[in-house]
């Protein structure tokens, strides 16, 4: 029983892991981005990936992209 517990854990910490760098990579990539435009350099491409996202990251990358663009 003691190891189901153990393996259970183990799992779970695993899956919150990749979620987390599945949310805070492109997070932090907007990031700089947005440190790169705010510092004045409209040259920085977002990534294709990030703007083929169908989420919330993929449409705040897009908004940054039509920000750039329109500065």
């Amino acid at each position: 029983r003691f190891k189901i517990i153990q393996f259970s854990y183990i799992i779970g910490v695993l899956i919150a892991y990749f979620v987390a760098r599945y949310i805070a990579g492109p997070i932090n990539t907007i990031t700089e981005q947005a440190e790169l435009i705010a510092d004045g350099d409209l040259r920085a491409d977002s990534s294709e990936k990030l703007l083929n996202r169908e989420d919330e990251l993929g449409t705040l990358s897009k908004s940054f992209e039509e920000m750039k663009n329109n500065l």
